[in-house]
């Protein structure tokens, strides 16, 4: 079993290796016009396709922290970004120079059991290029050593010391987040309103994991073979991991909390996922609360696509509807 999930972290590995880092340069004038998907997301999508037997389906949090490793050891760039300390929690800090006016933070995805700030570094890049922004990501606590809400409180703290204590403006900070990263800003953000804080500009929000409850819907039906990234017997062991058995207590499921006094929210999502009805659920509660709401359901693609910016072009369309997105509210655009 070992040697099962071992070889398929390396042989994933490796395959994004010729895919994406053989193109990184090459291939960086590659566009997507938003319909058909690109040639290199073809192949990325069929190489992990490929390799998604149903003996891979079983997930621990040992393969699981392997093969994000591996994936910040094959992806992370050359302007990969300084470490620096928050309100004592370890943070990723990008940017080009000292004097950015607007910032980002992400919270990266993994299940929140897993994940680095380094395995998003391209996307870190990018956005920090894009926005001519500070990108902040957190390095929060991870389960199933830490339980939630340990990485919400982390989160919560550095959002506030950049705010109370550095004296950023809210309104020149967006929040962005992927997979559960992207569950996790919605959590933030509720804490933020339920306690009277500052709110920020605006959140972006990837394939955010919002129900933790797994609630069937059909999309676990009909994405199941679509989805070359995730699968519901995956999703049902990380959720038994993170949850504590209460997995519709809105401490792990964003879903079933508030969004009344949210900031502009912009959900992006892949029609072929399995998560998709938790973007479509949460979208529409947001918007049911009045907040100001998008949504972009990107055809044919796959969980989190926005974060592979150096593997095909429709990473960097979507980086470039984020930056639109964050840029219409930074500094208190309307």
């Amino acid at each position: 079993m070992i040697f099962t999930i071992g070889n398929y972290c390396f042989r994933v590995a490796y395959g994004v290796l010729n895919v994406g880092l053989g193109r990184l340069v090459k291939d960086k004038k590659a566009w997507y016009d938003g319909t058909a998907p690109s040639k290199e997301f073809m192949e990325f999508d069929r190489l992990l396709r490929t390799h998604k037997p149903a003996y891979i389906y079983i997930v621990t949090v040992m393969t699981t922290r392997l093969l994000m490793t591996g994936m910040r050891a094959l992806l992370t760039p050359k302007k990969n970004g300084e470490t620096v300390t928050i309100a004592g929690v370890r943070c990723l800090l990008v940017r080009r120079h000292e004097k950015h006016k607007r910032m980002v933070i992400h919270i990266h995805g993994g299940g929140f059991m897993s994940g680095q700030p380094e395995c998003y570094t391209p996307y870190l890049n990018e956005l920090s290029d894009s926005l001519d922004a500070t990108v902040v990501s957190i390095d929060y606590r991870l389960a199933p050593e830490h339980k939630m809400p340990a990485g919400k409180y982390d989160c919560l703290r550095v959002y506030n010391h950049i705010v109370d204590i550095d004296g950023v403006d809210p309104k020149n900070i967006s929040i962005t987040g992927d997979s559960a990263g992207g569950g996790m800003v919605l959590l933030v953000l509720q804490s933020i309103v339920k306690h009277g804080g500052k709110v920020p500009s605006s959140a972006v929000l990837l394939s955010p994991w919002t129900d933790v409850t797994m609630s069937p819907t059909e999309f676990y039906r009909d994405n199941e073979h679509k989805d070359c990234i995730l699968n519901t017997e995956m999703m049902h062991y990380v959720a038994s991991i993170v949850s504590n058995g209460v997995e519709s207590n809105p401490t792990y499921s964003s879903l079933y909390g508030s969004f009344e006094g949210l900031p502009p929210l912009y959900f992006i999502v892949g029609s072929h996922e399995i998560l998709l009805d938790d973007s479509l659920r949460a979208a529409k509660k947001a918007e049911k609360a009045g907040v100001a709401t998008k949504l972009w359901i990107a055809r044919n693609m796959c969980h989190v696509f926005p974060c592979f910016p150096g593997l095909f072009p429709e990473a960097r369309y979507a980086i470039g509807r984020i930056t639109h997105f964050i840029e219409h509210h930074v500094g208190g655009g309307d």
